[in-house]
């Protein structure tokens, strides 16, 4: 291929909290491992702390951890520090991870003193993990400023479940930051009403990440509703090609490593690993590869 691949979301490191309630042992990957599982299939991995920050139990939901001072303060580091040691080829591009409700002069200047010193491509904002929705996130001017300053894209953790997790009017916040770009992670769980507010969306600062598309496809499956898009989720190679009629310009391709084995209702899970996900997107048209997997990237990235 004459283009550079992208896998705009994935994970590395230690969860350390079953923020998503799962009966299994919770993820881990270290960075070796993450680089080692792609070979040399993609060229560039967007890379940020796993959900669960040792900040907080969330069981008792209140501040435990006595080793860091802020939210994020030693997962950061670590990120950045195993990048210096392990990624030799350069192709992880750090996101480092931002709580819009706790500490967040303290996050600000840990994040100055980052991104002065190594090279950091984005911010994460993982609204289950923060107990945090967008609304909560505009409203601390200190990070925006940040990311305005640094001309940092933003990542936003979503799902369509009426919680935190609904980005649904990310558009009006957009309109108002149309220097910043965003992406919605994880199709907004096909929403509907999402993909309507996009369509007519007149601006080009909001994109949105396919990640984990297989799971995704198959929790669509098991749990359709009126309020999802109307498309045939038991095909994913069909679900990829409409989507891309209507909204190439703004879906990004990214696996989610390595939460492509999640829960999808009871009794019930997904499970897909990272080969799977780039053996799909690999069985796809060149066209459709080189705009979600590097065009769009670029352009969310780099404002290429």
């Amino acid at each position: 291929m004459n283009f550079e691949t992208y896998d705009i979301h994935s994970h590395s490191g230690e969860q350390k909290n079953n923020i998503f309630e799962e009966e299994k042992e919770l993820r881990k990957i270290s960075l070796p491992q993450l680089i080692a599982e792609y070979g040399d299939r993609i060229d560039k991995i967007v890379n940020f702390p796993m959900p669960g920050t040792v900040y907080f139990n969330y069981e008792k939901f209140e501040i435990e951890d006595k080793t860091s001072s802020y939210p994020y303060e030693i997962e950061n580091k670590e990120l950045i520090e195993a990048i210096k040691v392990y990624d030799k080829e350069k192709k992880i591009l750090p996101f480092l991870c931002i709580n819009p409700k706790e500490k967040v002069d303290e996050q600000i200047d840990g994040l100055y003193e980052l991104i002065t010193e190594n090279d950091i491509f984005g911010i994460k904002f993982h609204t289950l993990d923060t107990e945090a929705n967008i609304d909560d996130f505009f409203s601390s001017n200190k990070i925006i400023s940040f990311c305005k300053e640094f001309n940092l894209p933003i990542l936003i953790h979503s799902g369509n479940y009426h919680n935190n997790e609904d980005c649904n009017n990310i558009f009006d916040y957009a309109q108002k930051n149309k220097e910043l770009n965003f992406c919605i992670a994880h199709l907004m769980t096909f929403s509907e009403k999402f993909f309507k507010n996009m369509g007519s969306y007149e601006y080009d600062n909001v994109f949105t990440d396919i990640s984990p598309f297989l799971g995704l496809c198959k929790y669509a499956q098991e749990n359709e509703s009126d309020e999802m898009l109307k498309l045939d989720y038991k095909d994913p190679s069909k679900v990829i090609e409409d989507l891309f009629k209507k909204y190439s310009h703004f879906i990004l391709w990214g696996s989610d490593e390595p939460f492509g084995d999640f829960r999808i209702g009871k009794d019930k899970s997904a499970n897909y690993s990272l080969e799977d996900e780039l053996n799909f997107l690999f069985s796809l048209d060149n066209r459709i590869i080189e705009t979600i997997a590097s065009t769009n990237s670029e352009k969310f990235l780099f404002n290429k």
